[in-house]
């Protein structure tokens, strides 16, 4: 009687003590990464207020309007970009993830975020773009306004946006994979970079 209570309390003590090790190696859960969420990413929205000026000597200056050259022309034109900027699992390799057995854990090496998409709104708000033309000339023309727009997105994409979002996209990076490898029966993620 004393042994059977002793081999059920050492069962119990077994069953809430013992783990049980996951039958799963890097491929596979490489492959259910790759599967599940090909894309890690967050989204942001940039507007930049992009300025021409045709007598422009390169740099900021406000000036009076009553100071300004005959045939001078001025546009003053918002841009709505949007960027995901994160993390593309599909890159990946087997050498990037690493089963921790002891501590029932995955740890990943993700790439270097990057932009992953990117654009801005192609239609031009006629109430929100200013023109303005001194003497006989038109206003800055649609075209112009086009040609304003692309200068202002290719400008914010020359920026490095880790600063602005890189600890939000690790933190999903982290819930997500973190999900993942507890469906397949691990702790958590560690995520190295």
């Amino acid at each position: 009687m004393i042994r059977n209570m002793y081999l059920l309390l050492l069962a119990l003590v077994c069953l809430s003590g013992c783990r049980r090790q996951p039958s799963v190696d890097a491929e596979t859960v490489l492959a259910a990464m790759s599967q599940e969420a090909d894309l890690v990413v967050t989204e942001v929205k940039i507007r930049k207020i992009a300025y021409y000026d045709s007598d422009a000597t390169g740099r900021f200056v406000l000036t009076d309007p009553s100071t300004w050259r005959i045939g001078s022309r001025v546009a003053i034109v918002p841009v709505d970009i949007w960027l995901r900027y994160g993390y593309d699992l599909r890159e990946l390799t087997l050498d990037a993830v690493r089963i921790d057995d002891e501590r029932h854990a995955v740890e990943v090496r993700l790439p270097q975020p990057r932009v992953v998409d990117s654009g801005y709104a192609t239609g031009v708000d006629a109430d929100e773009a200013v023109s303005i033309a001194t003497g006989l000339r038109d206003p800055v023309g649609h075209e112009t306004i086009e040609m304003i727009r692309l200068e202002a997105y290719r400008e914010v994409m020359q920026q490095d946006f880790t600063e602005m979002v890189g600890r939000e996209v690790r933190y999903n990076a982290e819930n997500v994979l973190g999900s993942i490898v507890r469906s397949l029966g691990f702790d958590h993620v560690t995520i190295i970079e």
